[in-house]
């Protein structure tokens, strides 16, 4: 069994990895001219998979990434506002 260390160190990494790969997945998106009329959502799961982090209904366990890039000439003009929503 590794050490919690080596656990949060190759999350972490994961995390890098991942937000390169998105990065790649819009730059696509771009070259091809889809990313102006084209809606993303991200989601995951509930993060690391460390024992006991989602045993109880705190924020590590029922709190997820949840993502969404609208281009700016698909949203609406008004009753719409942008950012952080709990």
């Amino acid at each position: 069994m590794r050490p919690l260390r080596e656990d949060l160190a190759a999350y972490l990494e994961n995390i890098q990895l991942l937000d390169r790969e998105v990065g790649d997945i819009l730059s696509k998106f771009e070259k091809l001219g889809l990313l102006k009329n084209t809606i993303v959502f991200f989601l995951s799961d509930h993060g690391r998979p460390t024992l006991k982090v989602k045993y109880w209904m705190y924020d590590s366990g029922t709190r997820i990434p949840f993502i969404v890039r609208i281009p700016q000439q698909m949203l609406p003009t008004k009753g719409f506002s942008v950012g952080r929503h709990e």
